[in-house]
Order: C-alpha cells, then sequence, then structure tokens
C-alpha cells in the first residue's frame, strides 16, 4: 500500500472528502465553504488546497490518483478494469459515502459538471493508452472503446442510486462483462 507518508496523504484525502460530503448533505452544497471542509477535516484550508483545487473536487477526490495510474499502466484495458472493481469494493464498504457522492452530482451543476470533467480526464488517459497500445486502431475506434469504459461508472451507480442504494453495492460483473467485449472488439484484440 505504500509508506507512511503515502498512507497518511490518502487518510487526509479521505478526510477532507467524508468532510466535504457530510457538510454537503447536512447543508447543501451552496452553504458550505472551503473553510467549513477543511475545519470539519481537522486541517487547515491551505491542506484543503494540496489535495483539491475547488470544494467540487472534493467529492470525486479519489479520480486522479485512478487517472495517474491508468496513465503509467502497461495494459491501459487491464487497469481500467482494476481500478472499476477497487471503485466496487469502496461503494460496497461505504454505500451511504457514495451513494451521497452520485445524488450531489446529479443535484448540483458545477458537481455534475466536476463528474463529467473527471471522466473526460479518465477517457482521456484510456484513449492515450490505447494509441500508444494499439497504434493501428483508428482515432475513432480508440475513442469509442474509451468513452465505452467510462459509461460503465456513471450507469452503475446511476441505477444503483435509482434503486435505492443497497447495501451490497451494484453488481459490477455483468457491467464488466459487457464492455470488455465491446473494446475487445474495438480494438481488435
Amino acid at each position: 500500500m505504500g509508506g507512511l507518508r503515502e498512507r497518511k496523504k490518502e487518510e487526509t484525502r479521505r478526510q477532507l472528502m467524508y468532510a466535504a460530503l457530510e457538510l454537503f448533505s447536512e447543508r447543501g452544497y451552496d452553504n458550505v465553504t472551503v473553510e467549513e471542509i477543511a475545519a470539519a477535516a481537522n486541517v487547515s484550508t491551505r491542506t484543503f488546497f494540496r489535495y483539491f483545487d475547488a470544494k467540487a473536487d472534493a467529492i470525486f477526490g479519489l479520480a486522479a490518483p485512478a487517472v495517474e495510474s491508468i496513465r503509467q499502466a502497461g495494459d491501459v484495458f487491464a487497469e481500467s478494469i482494476v481500478q472499476l472493481r477497487g471503485n466496487a469494493e469502496r461503494v460496497a464498504a461505504d454505500p451511504h459515502f457514495y451513494a451521497l457522492q452520485w445524488r450531489l452530482a446529479r443535484q448540483h451543476p458545477r458537481v455534475r459538471v466536476r463528474r463529467i470533467e473527471v471522466l473526460l480526464d479518465v477517457e482521456d488517459a484510456l484513449y492515450d493508452g490505447f494509441r500508444r497500445e494499439t497504434p493501428d486502431i483508428s482515432p475513432v475506434a480508440g475513442r469509442i472503446a474509451a468513452s465505452t469504459v467510462t459509461k460503465l461508472l456513471p450507469a452503475m451507480m446511476e441505477t444503483w442510486v435509482e434503486a435505492g442504494a443497497p447495501a451490497e453495492g451494484p453488481d459490477w460483473e455483468p457491467g464488466i462483462a459487457l464492455i470488455r467485449r465491446q473494446v475487445e472488439e474495438l480494438l481488435g484484440r
């Protein structure tokens, strides 16, 4: 999992995310400041800005490490599946947190825009990796393959939230199997 320093950074990132979501849940997104989020997480405002550029970023705080992991992967599609399964484990471990995250993304335009930006960052990382790994595929096929992967997360999460966010979380495996077939066909694998 990394050294003590990396674990502490991950812990601080999560504390900020949880503090933000709890405050947004209690008082509404527009009624919470970055200073209040930092205070609730027992860190300084400066520390908040070491992790996030804006309060909307705290809602999707694990996205940047996931994108970086995809960018560094030797097998981009396999890493994207690892990231999706990691997200599935986090959802099952804390369904309240993730249901709140996705509800906020539906209710608040700035959060919704940030979610789209996060998904586009993931899509760009996937596309770049697919093109690197399979340079002879058409750019259109690479972009569609990347888009196919990024569409699974919101489809699964929104469907799960609409179903009342059952504690066990969504069943990811059928969706993963579906995108696996589609992406492999698009990439000619």
